[in-house]
């Protein structure tokens, strides 16, 4: 009677092989079964290539993830270049982040972006790229990408660079002591209030419901937080770029400055130009800085030399020395 190489029952009125899962079974997946179950089945999981039945469905279940090639002898997939796993179901970090960085799926740097230094959060949201695993956000645990490490907090925050230490698609990259350019007394370079992307002066629009009637007087409202900016904070300045109500209230186009913050609802107070008999009722759609009081842009070399980012030191120009080349040299009369 036929043993079915061990790994099946042989059924004698079929005169077939029903083999065991990881040889050729029948919920096993592949396009090759041994129909004497002598060579093995690889894992498989969502396919990389195949096309979806719908918009909303997820792909179809593939030996190997269709990115690797099964070893018949021992069932482990060979995958190609770029995908690791056991059944090659995601992406491989470069160079294993090369030691600066860690490996995580889209799903957990969604998760930690926000909170974690050193890849670049220029937001205090919450994101999220999970909850739709078999269709929209199929790759949620297959996309993996490193987030880099910092020896220095990163973020939006007093104290915080914007900028992490290590960066790149691997973490090999370091950068060079910051510092503020000695050729510029007047300047601080380093200060990145009202700033973000580490110096870009682009602010974030805020639409705001308001109601006050007195000048100088404080007004509760509701903020709805927009998606790519921090939340407002206490000292920020909502400038006014419009707003609705009754028109003859111009007064209600003038700054409005933050005195307090309680989950969504702030506090504002408007500088001058109200009267107590106006009364201001509407929408506001106010301008406000991303960065903190006290955030830092990252200067490498202080402008005053280059950076070798393999090593992460700073070349100094002639006249400037110091790890981040701030100190200018003092040039002696007659020498």
């Amino acid at each position: 009677m036929n043993s079915c190489n061990g790994h099946g029952t042989f059924s004698a009125s079929t005169k077939r092989c029903s083999c065991f899962d990881g040889w050729g079974s029948a919920t096993d997946i592949s396009s090759f079964k041994d129909p004497t179950c002598n060579q093995r089945i690889c894992p498989a999981e969502k396919s990389w290539s195949t096309i979806p039945t719908t918009t909303t469905a997820g792909h179809a279940q593939a030996e190997c993830s269709d990115r690797g090639t099964c070893d018949r002898g021992t069932g482990q997939c060979l995958c190609f270049d770029g995908f690791d796993g056991r059944a090659c179901e995601r992406l491989a970090c470069p160079k294993r982040c090369s030691g600066h960085g860690d490996c995580m799926s889209i799903r957990h740097i969604s998760e930690v972006l926000s909170f974690e230094g050193g890849m670049y959060p220029l937001t205090s949201s919450t994101f999220s790229y999970s909850g739709s695993s078999t269709s929209t956000t199929w790759d949620e645990e297959k996309s993996y990408g490193c987030l880099c490490h910092s020896s220095w907090p990163v973020g939006l925050l007093p104290g915080q660079s914007q900028l992490g230490e290590w960066y790149g698609p691997d973490c090999s990259n370091r950068r060079c002591p910051s510092g503020d350019d000695p050729y510029t007394s007047s300047v601080d370079e380093t200060d990145c209030n009202k700033k973000y992307d580490n110096g870009a002066s682009v602010a974030s629009t805020i639409t705001v419901s308001i109601s006050q009637n007195v000048a100088g007087s404080a007004v509760s409202t509701t903020v709805t937080h927009v998606a790519g900016s921090r939340p407002l904070v206490v000292g920020d300045t909502l400038t006014v770029s419009g707003h609705t109500g009754n028109s003859a209230n111009t007064a209600m186009n003038q700054a409005y400055t933050v005195t307090s913050v309680t989950s969504a609802t702030v506090v504002v107070v408007q500088g001058t130009g109200m009267t107590a008999a106006t009364y201001n009722t509407g929408t506001i759609v106010g301008v406000f800085s991303i960065a903190s009081y006290s955030n830092k842009c990252h200067i490498e070399c202080s402008n005053r030399g280059v950076c070798d980012p393999k090593i992460g030191v700073c070349t100094c120009f002639d006249g400037f020395h110091g790890n981040n080349c701030a100190i200018q040299q003092s040039i002696k009369i007659g020498q």
